[in-house]
Order: structure tokens, then C-alpha cells, then sequence
């Protein structure tokens, strides 16, 4: 569920990171001279002690220590709309903004407790719990978009279609073999050395893992995030597991819609093309014409991954 409850969060850093790249190159000095003093001007939902010293940190140590900068703090913290304070147990009761902190700091690479005990002036019991309650907190929220997002699919669904189809030039012929939406792929993670325990054992490895499926759209987003499965299971196994396939298949609007996967999904299952299928011309097409473009939901695994390098620590 971790690492599922982050794709959401990727999902707005990654709205955050175009809308930035889009913007960039016409940024100059004095431009990030005015934002500075706006930023330094900002109420923070904080403790005023705590908002005083946030408000004085850096950009460079906002983003090394949260992977954003304080103005996507505050827009991620809006669109997540968490109540104001958020109870934890017992009487403790936090601004959900320093809860947001403390979840992202913990996840932007291992550390102990005892770090954020210094950063943020709380006993390691009370990170502790603040970490754990928001996490189920977002969780409950926001979870059953997760598996997949089916208003979003459905209101842009004819939009990733066009975009996939017009990319690289596909020709007519080609696009009305089916409605490609976007793409599937599988990753591992690790979680420690190979014990007893033959279920997680991942193939051709010496390690345990958990794997996870994500289907990547043209709109840069992981408009699903299924898991975990135990390790043994390849990407085609996991897939039919997932039971997204059976459940698009029998949408009277989504029969003809489907994700395209590489060689590792070698099944029949509906809402899936894998390039393993037999060598027809319809195969030969798309591999030709969506080879390239696949990747790209390796590309969205490795964001995740680079943004939140909690997640490639097993003992993190």
C-alpha cells in the first residue's frame, strides 16, 4: 500500500515538474529573487516557532530534504486536502502540513528516527506515529483510485488513444487495430536475502521481492497501481491476478481498449497486447509502433523510485 499511496503523490509532483519544465527557460534571476522574498512572506500551516525556522530554510535544503520546494509543499498539501490538524493518538494532535513534512522527509531516503527527532522536535514514538496515521489517512482517502482511476480513464481514455496513435507518425492502418490507451510493466522490489520462503523468491535471482504492475498513460501519470504480488509471480501471472483485464473486458465501453506489454506478459488476457502474441502482421504493427513508446512506463517507475529512494532500501 506504501508504495502504491506514493504514486499519488507522484502523480502531483510530476504535474508540479512539467508545469515547472514548461516555465523554466524563461525564468530569470530577478524572477527568482521576487519568489524568494514571496516564499520568505508566506504563512505556513505550522506552529509559529516551526514556521518561523521553515521559513528561513533554503530552497536547496527544502528540496534535498523533501525533493520539492516550498511553494510545491504548499500546492501538494492543497490538493491532498488533509484536515487541519490530524489526531495520532492519545492527545497528540498535529498541523497537517508538518505531518505532510515528516512523511516526505522519511521517504526521500533512509534515515533514523533520530534524525527527524532533531529536524522536527518531536520523540521518535510520536514520528512514529505521525508517519503511520497520516500514511492510512492518505490511504483512506484516496485509495480507491489506486488500482486504477476509472473517472479519469474515462473522461480522457479517447484523448491517450489519439495522442499514442499520432506518435510517430502510425498510420490509419494501424490505429484501427484497437484503442491503445497506454502501457503495462511490472517492477520488483527487493526485501532481503533468499530465505525459506520460495513464494518471494524472484526468478533468476538470489533475492526475495514483492512485485508491483503500474500502467503508465500519455499524460505522464500511473493511472494504476496494482500490488503487491509475491515475487515468484512474473508480470502475465500478477496480471491476471490483478483481474483488471476480465473486469475492462466486460465494460460494454472498454472492449476494444487495451494496454500494450512487452514480452513478460504472455497471456490472453483481455485489455492486454503483449509482444510475445504470434507474428501476425496486426503483432508486427504494433510492435514496430509502440516499442519505443513502452518504455516509457519504465521511465514512471524510475521517477517513483528516484524521488522516494525509501522504497529501493529493503531494510528501509
Amino acid at each position: 500500500m506504501l508504495f502504491q499511496l506514493l504514486a499519488i503523490l507522484i502523480a502531483d509532483i510530476a504535474d508540479i515538474y512539467v508545469r515547472w519544465k514548461a516555465t523554466a527557460e524563461k525564468t530569470v534571476k530577478s524572477d527568482a529573487k521576487r519568489l524568494h522574498e514571496a516564499m520568505t512572506n508566506v504563512t505556513y500551516p505550522l506552529p509559529a516557532a516551526k514556521a518561523k525556522a521553515f521559513a528561513k530554510e533554503t530552497e536547496r535544503q527544502i528540496k534535498n530534504d523533501y525533493k520539492l520546494s516550498k511553494s510545491e509543499l504548499l500546492r501538494l498539501h492543497a490538493l491532498l486536502d488533509l484536515p487541519d490538524k490530524i489526531a495520532v493518538g492519545g492527545r497528540l494532535r498535529v498541523h497537517s502540513f508538518e505531518a505532510l513534512l515528516i512523511v516526505l522527509r522519511r521517504l526521500a531516503y533512509p534515515c533514523r528516527r533520530g534524525d527527524l527527532v532533531k529536524q522536527f522536535g518531536r520523540s521518535e514514538e510520536d514520528i512514529s506515529k505521525i508517519f503511520n496515521t497520516t500514511i492510512r489517512l492518505i490511504a483512506q482517502k484516496y485509495g480507491k483510485i489506486i488500482p486504477f482511476h476509472m473517472e479519469l480513464y474515462t473522461k480522457l481514455r479517447h484523448e491517450f488513444a489519439r495522442v499514442i496513435a499520432e506518435k510517430n507518425g502510425m498510420p490509419r492502418r494501424a490505429a484501427r487495430l484497437a484503442t491503445v490507451t497506454g502501457f503495462v510493466d511490472g517492477t520488483v522490489f527487493g526485501v532481503g536475502a533468499r530465505g525459506d520462503d520460495t513464494r518471494f523468491w524472484v526468478t533468476k535471482s538470489q533475492e526475495t521481492g514483492i512485485n508491483y504492475l503500474g500502467i503508465q498513460w500519455p499524460n505522464g501519470l500511473m493511472g494504476a497501481m496494482m500490488g503487491p504480488y509475491e515475487g515468484h509471480k512474473g508480470d502475465s501471472k500478477a496480471w491476471v491476478d490483478s483481474g483488471l483485464g476480465e473486469f475492462m473486458a466486460r465494460h460494454p465501453d472498454f472492449k476494444d481498449d487495451i494496454v500494450w506489454g512487452d514480452g513478460g506478459f504472455n497471456t490472453a488476457s483481455a485489455f492486454i497486447w503483449s509482444s510475445r502474441r504470434p507474428r501476425s502482421e496486426k503483432s508486427r504493427l504494433f510492435d514496430a509502433f509502440f516499442r519505443d513508446l513502452r518504455v516509457r512506463v519504465e521511465h514512471g517507475f524510475g521517477i517513483l523510485k528516484n524521488t522516494f529512494t525509501y522504497l529501493t532500501f529493503p531494510t528501509g
